[in-house]
C-alpha cells in the first residue's frame, strides 16, 4: 500500500537518527537531568535533539547542532550542559562579545532567569580572548583559567572559526583551542553551534 510505501521510507530515512536517541543507549540517564526546569521547557523536537547530540559527544565526543535561526539551539544546548554539569562535569561556553548576556543570564541568580533552579555553572569567555593569556574575559582572569581542565565545550557562532589559517609566526585562537583546550588535561567533548556552518565553502566545514 502506498501509505506502507511511505513509513518505510520515513524509517529508512531517520533509523539512524532514531537510533541516537534511544533511551536504551543513552550513557547514565540516571542523572536525573530530565527533571531539571531547562528539559521541562524544550519542544519535542529540542528533547529530541538533546539526546541524539549527548549520544553523538560521547560516541564521537563531537557534534554540531546547525538548526536554523529562530528553532531554539540555546535552550538545547543549555540541556546538554544540564546533563554533562550532573556529572560533575566542567563545562566552557565561548561566544562572540555580543552575545555574553544570551549566556550569563542562564547561571546567574537574577530574577529574570527562567531556569535559576537549575543552577547552572558553566564558564564564559569570548571566542576573541583565545588569543590573550592576561587581563578579563567576561569577568575572568584569563592568567589563571585552567583551559586543559574542561570535560565539554560549547562553542557558539562556531562559523567563527571557519576562517582558520595556519600562522607559522604565532599560535592563531583555533591552535590555542585545540592545543590548551582539547588535546591537554582532561578528554574534551565539543558542542558548536552555528545556524550557518557552511557559507560558500566546504572548508568552511572542514576548519570547524
Amino acid at each position: 500500500a502506498p501509505e506502507f510505501i511511505y513509513f518505510i521510507t520515513l524509517y529508512n530515512i531517520f533509523k539512524e537518527f532514531l537510533d541516537d536517541i534511544s533511551e536504551d543507549i543513552l550513557p547514565k540517564e540516571a542523572t536525573g537531568f530530565k527533571k531539571s526546569k531547562i528539559w521541562s521547557k524544550l519542544y519535542n523536537f529540542q528533547q529530541d535533539a538533546c539526546l541524539a547530540i549527548i549520544n553523538k559527544l560521547e560516541k564521537y565526543n563531537g557534534c554540531i547542532l546547525a538548526d536554523s535561526v529562530g528553532l531554539g539551539k540555546t535552550f538545547t544546548a543549555l540541556s546538554v550542559i544540564k546533563y554533562y554539569e550532573s556529572r560533575n562535569n566542567r563545562v566552557l561556553v565561548l561566544c562572540p562579545k555580543k552575545l555574553s548576556n544570551n549566556w550569563n543570564i542562564y547561571k546567574n541568580n537574577y530574577k529574570n532567569n527562567p531556569i535559576a533552579e537549575d543552577r547552572l555553572r558553566y564558564d564564559v569567555l569570548f571566542h576573541t580572548d583565545l588569543n590573550r593569556t592576561s587581563g578579563e574575559s567576561n569577568g575572568n582572569d584569563l592568567a589563571f583559567i585552567n583551559w586543559e581542565n574542561y570535560d565539554l565545550v560549547v562553542i557558539d557562532e562556531s562559523h567563527n572559526f571557519r576562517n582558520n589559517s595556519a600562522r607559522n609566526d604565532h599560535e592563531t585562537r583555533y591552535d590555542r583551542l585545540m592545543n590548551e583546550v582539547m588535546k591537554k588535561g582532561v578528554k574534551t567533548k565539543v558542542l558548536m553551534l552555528s545556524a550557518t556552518p557552511v557559507n560558500n565553502k566546504f572548508t568552511d566545514l572542514k576548519n570547524q
